[in-house]
């Protein structure tokens, strides 16, 4: 529902113990991981017996909950008041819209509009995006990804297999390489302090120790 880096995320820790395999190792890696995650994703979603994935149904089910204490007060077939709390909130079912602003944005009902749903028994899937749906989760998956064969096999045209791939140019950093980014502060790594405990800088720049007299 938010533009997150998850997928980089897990990407990055399937491969860890990957990274210092020689290139064409490495991708033969990632080529295998690939397809078992594009076949046990597709087979997931074959023999799903839900309308939409999973991660929908759930918010359809949170979104069903936070509507049982609301009150709709029907204006039209199609537009309804719902009271929730302190809070009036108007819903439009024919446009996909809530003044909530969740209905729009998400593409999926929202709680106001899942109490008018409830009220009136109508059909929830009806208001969901069709790209939740499994027909497209299919889709997503529906081409497979073609297993290496063996090197041996591999026909390779003689103007690829006569260039001589050199390294790249460039001034190797001292040390051993980082196999781990740096992780911000906006993410929890804050530093603690190891003289005076507080959190926010390390030892080397610790202005809180008393002085001397």
């Amino acid at each position: 529902m938010t533009m997150t880096s998850n997928i980089a995320e897990s990407v990055n820790a399937a491969n860890k113990h990957a990274r210092d395999l020689p290139v064409v190792n490495l991708l033969d890696f990632m080529t295998t991981l690939i397809q078992k995650w594009n076949y046990t994703n597709r087979k997931d979603a074959v023999e799903s017996f839900m309308k939409i994935g999973a991660k929908y149904e759930k918010i359809l089910a949170d979104n069903t909950i936070l509507s049982q204490t609301m009150t709709v007060l029907p204006s039209t077939e199609f537009l309804h008041l719902v009271i929730d709390g302190q809070t009036r909130n108007v819903v439009r079912l024919h446009e996909r819209n809530c003044t909530c602003g969740r209905f729009q944005l998400d593409d999926i009902p929202c709680p106001h509009a899942m109490a008018v749903i409830q009220k009136f028994h109508m059909d929830s899937y009806k208001y969901c995006s069709d790209y939740y749906s499994i027909d497209y989760l299919l889709k997503t998956y529906e081409i497979p990804v073609n297993p290496l064969p063996d090197e041996t096999t591999w026909k390779i045209p003689e103007h690829v297999s006569s260039q001589v791939v050199l390294p790249p140019k460039g001034k190797i950093k001292p040390r051993r390489p980082k196999k781990k980014r740096g992780i911000g502060a906006w993410e929890g790594n804050t530093v603690t302090c190891a003289l005076c405990g507080r959190k926010g800088h390390d030892r080397r720049t610790c202005r809180n120790i008393p002085k001397r007299d």
